[in-house]
Parts: structure tokens; C-alpha cells; sequence
């Protein structure tokens, strides 16, 4: 019961932190969602704190917040979409600035910086297109789909939880993830469904 009551609070808190953003108008949203990548970057490169492979942490994080930065403004109409094949050459610094980082594994190393940025970086940017959708040649903030998309994530999440807690019995990736089931993923299907319809 505490693990839920904590869960839930923390919930609230993130949710409440969220919608605030994207309500208060597009620099707040920029801001949040800016951080927010960061943090889910922060949480990606954890795995490799113990690992032998080590990516290039730094770099990660000037090109996500470049990638995020190019898209909002392009998003936004003040630059043109000609800019984002600036962000191409800029990737190239993965290759060269491995060779002077002297690490065992500099392939690899490579591969998971380059990972953390098509994984974590692309998808955060291109909200930016949700958040400004192009209507008769212009483009206008309008939040709206982002907050539907996240409202129906946040439900099948939350009664995923409570079906598996209270009905799971069929374990479903137990390897990856050992208190995830069948019943609660199928129980957060369905309550999505119903709330996107």
C-alpha cells in the first residue's frame, strides 16, 4: 500500500508539473520537456554506469538539447527545415571525438551515443511537430493532441498497475521485467481503448 501511495503522489506531482507546462503556453512547455529529455538521457546512460561500454555522456546531452532546439524552432516556423541538415555533420563528432577519448570499447561507445539520441533525443524533438501542427500554411501552439496522447499513456499505465496488482497471475516478460503480466497489460489495453474513444 505504501509502494502505491508513493507511486500515485509522485505520479501527481509529475502529471501536475506536465500539464502546467504545456497549459502556461510553448516556452514553459519548451523548458519542461527540455529537462525532461535530459532526465530520460541522465536514466538511459545509468546502464552503462557498471558496464564496459561507456558513451560519450557529454556530447549526448549538447546534441539532444541541439535536436530539440533545431525542431522546436523549425516547429515553429523561425527557422526552415533546411536547418536540420546542419544536426548531420554535428553527429560526425561521435566518430571523432572517440578517438581521443582512449576507451577500450571506442565502437561500441559510438553505437550507444549515437543510440541514446535516435532513442531519447528524435522523439522529444519531434513532439514539437504534435505541439505545432501546420494548419492552411501556419503553424500555432496548440497542446491539445499532446495532452490526449499523454492523458491515454498516463491511463493505460496507471490501470495496468492496478489490474496486474489486484488480477495478475501470467507473468509476461519475467526476465525483463518480472512483475509485469499478461492481465494487467491486457487491463491497460482496454482502458486505454475506452479512453481514446
Amino acid at each position: 500500500m505504501k509502494n502505491f501511495l508513493t507511486r500515485s503522489l509522485t505520479g501527481v506531482v509529475f502529471v501536475s508539473i506536465i500539464l502546467g507546462s504545456l497549459l502556461l503556453g510553448e516556452i514553459s512547455y519548451a523548458i519542461v520537456f527540455g529537462a525532461v529529455m535530459i532526465g530520460a538521457l541522465i536514466e538511459f546512460y545509468s546502464f552503462f554506469k557498471s558496464g564496459q561500454y561507456q558513451p560519450n555522456k557529454l556530447l549526448g546531452y549538447v546534441l539532444a538539447l541541439g535536436i530539440f532546439v533545431v525542431l522546436f524552432l523549425i516547429a515553429t516556423d523561425i527557422i526552415a527545415a533546411e536547418w536540420s541538415f546542419c544536426l548531420f555533420p554535428i553527429i560526425l563528432l561521435c566518430f571523432i571525438l572517440e578517438i581521443y577519448r582512449e576507451k577500450t570499447t571506442p565502437i561500441e561507445n559510438i553505437a550507444v551515443t549515437i543510440f541514446s539520441i535516435l532513442y531519447v533525443a528524435l522523439p522529444f524533438g519531434l513532439i514539437n511537430f504534435l505541439i505545432f501542427p501546420a494548419f492552411e500554411d501556419s503553424r500555432h501552439y496548440i497542446p491539445d493532441l499532446l495532452i490526449a496522447v499523454l492523458s491515454i499513456i498516463w491511463i493505460y499505465d496507471s490501470a495496468a498497475y492496478m489490474v496486474g496488482i489486484n488480477f495478475g497471475r501470467h507473468r509476461l516478460f519475467e526476465r525483463i521485467s518480472p512483475k509485469k503480466s499478461w492481465e494487467g497489460a491486457i487491463g491497460g489495453t482496454i482502458f486505454a481503448v475506452l479512453a481514446a474513444y
